[in-house]
């Protein structure tokens, strides 16, 4: 399959985190047979360097996969007053490097307008279109913690926005027709914080990193070698991400039942696979489908439209209850099997081997992150 990835970090502002969550995301696609653009120069990672990049990656994506990733500041732009019917309640935008060379009549940051109309002329090419956004007020686009760091800047005018964008349809010729209203169905965006929340980035050891983006490189490498679904990748790395920063709340929009970097999806049922094993049954899932230590279960035989109910004693192996599977399990063939435990607790060990091949070393368990982490402050991504 063509695949083709825009991988953005905008290290601006007191930042320190997204070059390095840029490259990290980066090997991981890299892994995945992406060809990656990878922009975190001044000149790369400029306004016009990212629009440069997002038109490329429209002109790549026909019958393939895309994915845009970003990592780095974000703002919010409220109207100082009431504004009037049919205008917008606000405007967000994400931080190019020259974003600070903005003057009055020449804005340097790539508002949700366009960010959404790129990705409507991304979808016009490939249905297969996944966007990633690690900076505050994401849940808007494309579509404090005392200890963290804020990905965020002082507000700009809403009027100069209203005025930058119809500056830049007129101008580029902006197709914002393409626009739907209840936002773009085709594509899978993954999101750090709310429309008003901030995103964080934090100290892991001596590493800054954003933690959306840490806990989602994590969901991905325990998922290599399963059939995840976006909507399982996306519970994991909310309640992990609410677990360190209460007030961020990441989220999934878009075709959640897609399998990873797919068209294909799940079936609605939320069946999975069961497969024989030393005295019963085992369950191919672990917590990125949902499944967790005490949960019950129903076999069903393949075609069938109900469960399997036992109805005697000889028959309890049609039903029970989840339970953990020893790690030497998955030595007798069961590649696919995770640990189902509470999905708030990541095994550490493992998980930092997994972003430790992907170019990082951090320590990634959330309780030993807050507990043992050096004293410093993270840092919001507005």
């Amino acid at each position: 399959m063509n695949k083709h990835a825009l991988v953005v970090g905008s290290q601006t502002a007191g930042l320190s985190g997204p070059i390095g969550d840029a490259e990290r995301v980066a090997t991981m696609l890299g892994k995945e047979g992406f060809r990656v653009d990878l922009r975190t120069t001044k000149a790369l990672a400029s306004r016009q360097g990212i629009v440069d990049g997002y038109r490329q990656l429209v002109s790549n994506a026909a019958g393939g996969a895309a994915v845009f990733y970003y990592s780095g500041h974000g703002v919010r732009a409220l109207p100082s007053r009431t504004p009037p019917p049919g205008s917008r309640s606000s405007y967000q935008a994400i931080v190019p490097k020259d974003f600070e060379d903005s003057t009055e009549d020449r804005f340097l940051g790539i508002t949700d307008v366009e960010l959404s109309t790129m990705l409507a002329l991304l979808t016009s090419k490939t249905a297969n279109a996944t966007v990633i956004l690690d900076c505050c007020h994401s849940a808007a686009m494309s579509r404090g913690d005392v200890e963290s760091r804020p990905k965020s800047l002082p507000v700009p005018s809403y009027l100069d926005l209203q005025r930058h964008i119809a500056r830049v349809v007129e101008e580029d010729e902006l197709p914002v027709d393409l626009l739907e209203s209840l936002g773009n169905l085709k594509a899978v965006r993954l999101v750090a914080a709310g429309e008003s929340q901030s995103a964080y980035e934090r100290f892991v050891g001596d590493q800054m990193v954003g933690t959306f983006t840490e806990s989602l490189l994590l969901a991905l490498a325990e998922a290599k070698g399963q059939r995840v679904t976006w909507e399982g990748i996306g519970r994991f790395v909310r309640e992990r991400v609410l677990g360190i920063h209460a007030s961020q709340r990441a989220d999934v929009e878009g075709p959640l039942r897609r399998y990873l970097f797919d068209v294909d999806e799940a079936p609605p049922s939320g069946a999975v696979g069961v497969v024989s094993a030393a005295g019963g049954a085992l369950l191919r899932a672990g917590r990125l489908h949902g499944v967790r230590v005490g949960d019950g279960t129903r076999a069903s035989r393949p075609g069938s439209s109900r469960s399997t109910r036992p109805r005697d004693r000889d028959r309890e192996d049609h039903a029970g209850r989840c339970d953990e599977r020893p790690r030497d399990a998955r030595a007798s063939g069961d590649a696919a099997h995770r640990r189902a435990g509470d999905p708030d607790q990541v095994d550490g060990a493992r998980a930092s081997r997994a972003l430790a091949r992907d170019g990082g070393g951090a320590r990634t368990d959330p309780d030993r992150d807050r507990g043992q982490a050096p004293v410093r402050r993270p840092r919001r991504r507005r």
